[in-house]
């Protein structure tokens, strides 16, 4: 007699649920809402926002489906920018995310708690026999007559959990790819969830379809597939080896051997194959690269334009070298962090109800459990990988799993709450005790030890003075009800007490939603930052100018200004990091700035709409390259140093500070080391150029220039006099010193050739010529005369090599200021500034001071003397009369200078202008401050080191 036919098992329908799930989601959504960044953000996001609305390439691994989902998002008819109708798309992708989270966690936690009925024992054989299959199997529901709630509320609750994660949330208020990531991942988790509960071939088909996308979204999804291998040789091994068993078998049954596995079931032989096919077919969204290079107006990361690039790039094979880090040590490091960043997403208290959730998960389905921590710990494992400063964000597939196994943590605690015998109520709060004792005291040492700054609350000297009373408390709670327990009778009849159960998850929902709400209140109040500095950099950089700089939060939010709003298109920015790969000087820098359309032809000096007419559009740009093939930027990326050398006829004796040593002598170490002995020979031999080993008065002797700056030196030599040069964070660059080669926390590079000066504009330094700027003093007179602009000769298109450059020159002058800007409060940060006040308004100009230190080459830590330089600073009027003058040290991070109210009598344009008067000395002990910081009036200015505008208008700017 045949097996009757198996009953996929499904949720049974609960309005507690659905309508809960909705309204916590409708909460979430509105929360992400309120929390959206109003405007770019210095990151990757303003980069993804312009690869998205022009449909260029990302940077890798490209993201092709985001792309072309999130640029359908931005048709939306609603009244914001592009970059926010993309962050709005992510609420909505978490949204989803949310509901699979909230669904696996309900459906498992219903048939541990016998609600579900399991799949008939022919479904779970891992080798079903033929007698096994039935013909018809129309999906049937089996529901045990018990109450849900329990796991609508865990499943809810870990829905919000996860929604609400401040990595999640982090990544999702701005325009990120990995909102996508985490729906897809929870879709896919999903599938196989199912497949868990019913055994049903066809959701190892659905799963394919989400891990298909994911792959053409974030190929970190690939880790998914060893996981579910793994998963299925546990569960149902058949499926992996039938679709070569079977087609084998029928061939061997028609040659004569008929009772070859002839009671073998082999009907699903085919789902290996269509899975296989549905999870391939989407990765031919990465196509999609060639068809960008050929078409897009926009960036087109790394110049896909063909085969091989194209899987580099999928690949993510350009940040390779970021693997490991600087050290595998930092692996290590990494791999350390993540339990504090676990406390960051779900809090400490979680932990506990994140190892109960990992036993109940191991006890009721253990290739299940398996799978979810491969597939989390491989992704751990990656993120751990990166030395990138955001390698946090490949830990969210692994803290999605985190979320799920927390639900059913959660649910597990309800049921042990809610069901128990009765006369044993002791031994439950005694438990609750205990825990919530031993969670405080782990808390404590934790916190004590690692938190900077010390929680208030906790002893300043020893921690056991806490912990010990807890875990004595915690003993006790346990042990005096266990003793009681053997005095009960064992036969009672169990009870359920839904209130206890009910109390412990409105404690637990009470906890996260307050901790929701302040992380709502925290996301909202953060700084936009990149919209503000692209702003103050467009009205810096005058038509035709080049600006130099380096990073990522410099260069993304101009191209989101440039390619998305058409704001800066007048101007050249070129990331000195990025100009020695091909792609981008040729394929984007060149192409966008053609010889026919520089700002400073004739044809557009006196009148700049006709530029905007002419060459207003990329696409316009991008067509007059092609008939002439010549950009009027000049890049030279060739060597820096001749590879022919002859002998000094006279040896120098100069410290060798960077780029030699002594095992530099040995050959072989020189071929491997080639960056560590650049500069090896230097007293000995010489080369007919060397612009890579310099003297520098900071090492008191040789160094090597790192190619970023010998770059940036270039780009000033072969423009400055042509037009306007500014730098950003090259020459004013400060890194930790974990990152910074020259071995201490301050400037990563070194200064300026001395044959060259920087004046702040606001957000970026122009370069001067220092004759032309040397002994200026700004402030001497009562009439405004403005810094002398390089001259602007002949536009000569021949790059200078070798030998035709200049050499770099040393330079005694600190580099004071890094930015500067004009805010209406005290305290401004950078979305504050302005540039237009009323005439009642504040206007408050902050300094942020750069070289705070001297380098000391002597010293561990290379940090010198204080840099105390005196700064006069001096506002002129509209019609250029001096109406405020004031002074202040460079000590400190950033100084302040008021103007007052009465000095903006007039409408128009004001300038402020700021000058050297050269050292300070130190505060004096038992000497009055204010007399200590006083600048001393009779000292001159020796140099300018700033000067820009700002408008005083009829209108007030709120208006």
């Amino acid at each position: 007699m045949p097996t009757p036919a198996p009953e996929p098992t499904k949720s049974p329908p609960a309005r507690l649920f659905w309508w809960g799930l909705t309204a916590a989601l409708g909460l979430q959504f509105l929360a992400h809402v309120i929390s959206l960044s109003s405007g770019v953000t210095p990151s990757d996001g303003p980069e993804i926002a312009a690869a998205v609305v022009t449909l260029g390439v990302i940077h890798p691994t490209g993201y092709p489906l985001f792309t072309l989902v999130a640029n359908a998002f931005t048709w939306l008819p609603l009244p914001v920018e592009p970059v926010i109708k993309i962050e709005l798309m992510n609420a909505v992708l978490v949204a989803g995310a949310s509901v699979f989270a909230a669904l696996v966690v309900r459906s498992v936690a219903l048939r541990c708690q016998g609600v579900l009925a399991p799949p008939p024992l022919a479904a779970r054989r891992r080798w079903p026999r033929r007698q096994d299959s039935p013909r018809d199997e129309k999906a049937a529901t089996s529901v045990a007559p018990r109450t849900t709630w329990e796991a609508d509320l865990a499943g809810i609750l870990a829905g919000v959990v996860l929604g609400t994660s401040p990595l999640l949330w982090e990544q999702l208020r701005i325009p990120e790819v990995y909102a996508m990531h985490v729906l897809l991942v929870g879709a896919a988790l999903y599938c196989w969830t199912r497949f868990e509960l019913t055994r049903h071939p066809k959701y190892v088909l659905w799963s394919a379809l989400p891990m298909g996308l994911g792959l053409a979204h974030h190929v970190t999804m690939v880790y998914m597939l060893p996981a579910a291998v793994v998963y299925l040789l546990l569960r149902r091994p058949y499926l992996l080896v039938a679709w070569l068993v079977a087609p084998l078998t029928w061939g061997l049954r028609r040659l004569g051997a008929r009772n070859l596995l002839v009671h073998t079931d082999f009907r699903h032989w085919w789902v290996v194959w269509v899975g296989s096919v549905i999870g391939a077919l989407p990765l031919g969204f990465y196509a999609y690269f060639l068809w960008a290079h050929e078409t897009t107006t926009g960036v087109s990361w790394g110049g896909v334009n063909n085969w091989d690039t194209l899987y580099k790039h999928m690949t993510g094979a350009q940040y390779h070298g970021y693997m490991k880090g600087l050290a595998y040590a930092n692996f290590w490091k990494r791999i350390a962090a993540v339990p504090t960043w676990f406390d960051k997403q779900y809090m400490a208290g979680a932990v506990v109800l994140w190892v109960m959730g990992l036993g109940v998960a191991f006890r009721r389905a253990w290739p299940w459990a398996l799978m979810l921590c491969g597939y989390g710990l491989t992704n751990i494992y990656h993120g751990a990988q990166y030395s990138v400063g955001d390698f946090r964000t490949y830990y969210l597939p692994a803290f999605s799993v985190c979320a799920l196994i927390l639900g059913l943590g959660v649910w597990w605690f309800a049921r042990v709450v809610c069901y128990r015998p009765t006369g044993r109520t002791a031994l439950v709060w005694g438990m609750v005790s205990a825990l919530v004792s031993t969670v405080v005291a782990v808390a404590v040492v934790y916190y004590g030890h690692y938190a900077r700054p010390r929680p208030p609350l906790l002893p300043s000297n020893s921690d056991y003075t806490v912990v010990a009373p807890l875990l004595v408390l915690a003993v006790a709670a346990v042990a005096v009800p266990l003793r009681r327990r053997r005095r009960l009778p064992k036969n009672e009849a169990p009870r359920e007490y839904h209130g206890l159960s009910l109390a412990f998850l409105a404690t637990v929902a009470v906890i996260y939603l307050a901790a929701g709400v302040h992380r709502a209140h925290t996301f909202a109040s953060k700084p936009v930052g990149g919209e503000a500095f692209a702003r103050g950099v467009i009205r810096a950089v005058p038509p035709g100018g080049v600006l130099v700089t380096i990073g990522d939060g410099k260069v993304f939010p101009l191209w989101y200004s440039q390619h998305v709003l058409n704001e800066g298109r007048e101007i050249a920015v070129i990331d000195d990091r990025m100009i020695h790969r091909r792609w981008y000087r040729r394929d984007y820098l060149a192409k966008r700035h053609p010889l026919a359309c520089d700002p400073l032809d004739p044809r557009y000096l006196d009148d700049l709409d006709a530029f905007f007419i002419e060459c207003g559009d990329y696409r316009q740009r991008m067509e007059k390259f092609e008939q002439s093939a010549t950009s009027w930027l000049k890049i030279d990326v060739g060597p820096s140093r001749s590879s022919r050398r002859t002998k000094r006829p006279e040896p120098l004796d100069l410290a060798i500070r960077q780029g030699g040593n002594r095992q530099c002598k040995d050959p072989a170490y020189r071929r491997k080391n080639r960056s560590k002995c650049s500069c090896w020979d230097f007293n000995t031999h010489k080369r007919s150029w060397d612009l890579q080993c310099v003297y520098s008065s900071e090492e008191k002797g040789i160094v090597s220039l790192e190619k970023r700056e010998v770059y940036a030196h270039r780009i000033i030599e072969d423009h400055i006099d042509e037009r306007p040069v500014f730098e950003g964070n090259v020459f004013t660059r400060r890194l930790g010193k974990a990152k910074n080669l020259r071995g201490w926390s301050y400037a990563a590079y070194r200064r300026i050739s001395g044959r060259y000066h920087l004046i702040n504009r606001g957000r970026v330094n122009q370069v001067f010529y220092w004759d032309d700027v040397d002994g200026v003093d700004p402030c001497a007179g009562d009439r405004l005369e403005r810094l002398r602009q390089p001259p602007l000769g002949d536009r000569v298109r021949e790059k200078k090599k070798g030998a035709d450059r200049v050499p770099y020159q040393v330079n005694d002058r600190p580099q004071l200021i890094k930015y500067s800007m004009i805010t209406p409060n005290e305290d401004g940060k950078g979305d504050d500034e302005r540039f237009a006040y009323g005439p009642e308004d504040d206007v408050h100009l902050a300094l942020t001071w750069f070289e705070r230190n001297l380098y000391d080459h002597k010293r561990k830590n290379k940090k010198g003397a204080s840099v105390r330089h005196g700064v006069r600073v001096c506002f002129f009027d509209p019609d250029g009369n001096k109406v405020h003058t004031t002074s202040l040290h460079t000590t400190g991070s950033v100084g302040r200078v008021h103007l007052p109210a009465e000095a903006k009598a007039q409408r128009g344009t004001y300038t402020v202008a700021a000058c050297s008067v050269g050292k300070i000395g130190r505060i004096g002990k038992g000497q009055p401050t204010a007399k200590a910081k006083r600048v001393p009036d009779d000292r001159p200015c020796l140099y300018p080191i700033l000067e820009y505008t700002f408008d005083v208008v009829d209108r007030p700017i709120d208006e």
